[in-house]
């Protein structure tokens, strides 16, 4: 794995922080997907962390999964209720999961 920036790290983060945003203000409305996009942002500031440490350590390897892992969960719950979710919110949460998974290809391709 090669080490990863807060440099690239940092448009994945204001891409989360722009969905958690989105979620937040209708949080009522969909409980779930504010549960999911949380812990995304939980896991995307431990992966954060972890590159603050040590860019090319197995933690912030094993971070980048995880964050990528709470990616993938956040698109399959507005997924699964996309009728019923704002189509803004589904684009935010879509945005920031292809943005982790395209960091996550990235860094563990090399």
């Amino acid at each position: 794995m090669k080490e990863i920036t807060l440099n690239r790290l940092n448009p994945v983060e204001e891409s989360i922080d722009e969905c958690l945003k989105a979620v937040k203000k209708k949080e009522d409305e969909y409980p779930e997907l504010s549960e999911v996009v949380r812990d995304l942002k939980t896991k995307a500031d431990r992966l954060k962390a972890a590159v603050n440490g040590n860019p090319s350590s197995s933690e912030a390897r094993d971070a980048l999964l995880d964050a990528e892992q709470a990616a993938d969960s956040a698109k399959q719950a507005v997924m699964a209720s996309s009728e019923k979710i704002d189509p803004n919110i589904r684009q935010s949460v879509l945005d920031a999961h292809q943005k982790m998974a395209d960091l996550k290809h990235e860094f563990l391709a090399a």
